[in-house]
């Protein structure tokens, strides 16, 4: 193989590489669950710097108080996985269809909460607020399935370009869209 070949291929693989990074971090779910999981349990996540050591560290600390039982936090978190996963961000809603998926997601979370109040000891003042908050959440990362955008964005974030000499040549990664 020829130095020119092998950069070549080093290259592809490299691009290849940080795609496949690009590719995860979009389609990671695991932050967004975290993140309604430590407000359901009033909790968050504090970062300092370890002073004998001098590395960023991170530490929970307790904001307040859990706005469910364990047993009701994790039902809900459950619940959510179902609905912020990447399957369901890689598809194609009309803004017609977002809406109506927004709602029934509402009222079938609100249903299922108001059902199991007393069960998961939320506090009936903190109900709407929890609701709000999750549907927030759900709303921002649903919206990125309206008129095909993920995918669309894909496509953008895969392509690359690179020159040798006056040679100029697109390379890419076609996605079904």
């Amino acid at each position: 193989m020829s130095q020119g070949a092998a950069t070549e291929t080093s290259m592809y693989q490299n691009r290849m590489e940080n795609n496949s990074t690009i590719m995860s971090l979009r389609l990671n779910t695991s932050s967004i669950l975290d993140e309604i999981k430590m407000y359901l349990t009033g909790k968050r996540v504090v970062y300092f710097l370890d002073p004998e050591k001098n590395e960023p560290m991170e530490k929970i600390e307790e904001l307040g108080e859990p706005k469910a039982n364990k047993e009701g936090v994790a039902a809900i978190i459950s619940r959510l996985q179902l609905i912020l996963n990447p399957s369901v961000v890689q598809g194609n809603l009309d803004i017609e269809r977002y809406k109506r998926e927004i709602s029934m997601v509402r009222e079938s979370i609100a249903t299922n909460m108001m059902l199991n109040l007393e069960r998961w000891e939320i506090n009936i003042d903190d109900y709407e607020e929890i609701i709000d908050s999750i549907m927030t959440a759900i709303k921002m990362f649903l919206s990125r399935a309206i008129d095909n955008e993920e995918r669309k964005s894909y496509n953008e974030s895969m392509k690359s370009s690179e020159t040798y000499g006056d040679n100029k040549k697109k390379r890419g990664i076609p996605f079904i869209g």
